[in-house]
């Protein structure tokens, strides 16, 4: 399956990306969160190694363009951040459900990460996965195919 979606900067981008071996998307909940902040920074970090790999990398949430682009500017990722506005995406890959914070529930992203090939098709699935490390975790995955 193939989807069209806004970036950060209001760019419409294919996924999965078209020229790259693979296409990480990594699902995190809301923009500028100190557990989101630390996935964006430790998958920006390893952006190198990602790219050597052909791994095209995206992160991705719910909200508008502008929340992304602001998210962008505090964490100075290199990489796309992708606005799911109807949950379109996070939808397709099972990544929206009902979840409970302090005792209450609501919708939205569980943190998560897929791994498509260059023709979509699903490589690997990572669910409620833990901010810390989880960037490294995804890299040694794509290095062990």
């Amino acid at each position: 399956m193939q989807f069209k979606i806004h970036d950060q900067n209001g760019e419409l981008v294919t996924v999965p990306y078209p020229l790259s071996k693979y296409t990480v998307l990594f699902f995190y909940p809301k923009d500028n969160t100190p557990g989101c902040t630390v996935e964006v920074t430790e998958f920006d970090r390893l952006l190198g190694e990602f790219e050597g790999l052909n791994a095209k990398v995206f992160g991705i949430s719910g909200l508008r363009v502008k929340s992304k682009k602001k998210f962008e500017e505090k964490t100075g990722c290199r990489f796309q951040l992708l606005a799911d506005e109807n949950f379109k995406i996070a939808k397709h890959f099972g990544f929206y459900r009902k979840k409970s914070f302090m005792g209450k529930s609501h919708w939205g992203i569980v943190r998560s990460t897929v791994i498509l090939d260059s023709q979509g098709n699903l490589i690997k699935k990572f669910e409620n996965v833990k901010t810390k490390g989880h960037a490294l975790e995804v890299l040694s995955f794509l290095k062990s195919l």
